[in-house]
């Protein structure tokens, strides 16, 4: 569990800092993740990674990612977890990139 925290924690902060090693840090924190065989886990790592596709603009992916959190937050009745999911064409909402947060904000300061 503490790799794949590791991986996510530092794919985040190389989004937020803008460093190309991001997406490739996500797909690992993903491959970790699914390893731990926690779907829970998995699907907190999948609506990162969905965000992070989204300020990407590779909608599709992020729309994969979302949308694969989406069905294993509502088979484990995790409304909390699927509220926190990027918008997608699915929900009728446009898909546009979030402002950044004061989260982001404080991680590229850490």
């Amino acid at each position: 569990m503490v790799r794949a925290d590791r991986l996510r924690v530092q794919a985040r902060l190389r989004a937020v800092r803008g460093e190309r090693e991001a997406g490739p840090t996500f797909e690992r924190a993903i491959e970790a993740l699914r390893e731990l065989k926690s779907p829970y886990h998995l699907a907190i790592g999948l609506s990162e990674i969905a965000s992070f596709l989204v300020q990407a603009r590779d909608e599709t992916a992020s729309a994969k990612a979302a949308g694969e959190a989406r069905a294993i937050a509502d088979r484990l009745g995790a409304a909390p977890l699927r509220d926190r999911l990027p918008p997608s064409a699915d929900d009728g909402a446009a898909v546009h990139p979030p402002r950044e947060s004061a989260e982001a904000t404080a991680l590229a300061g850490s």
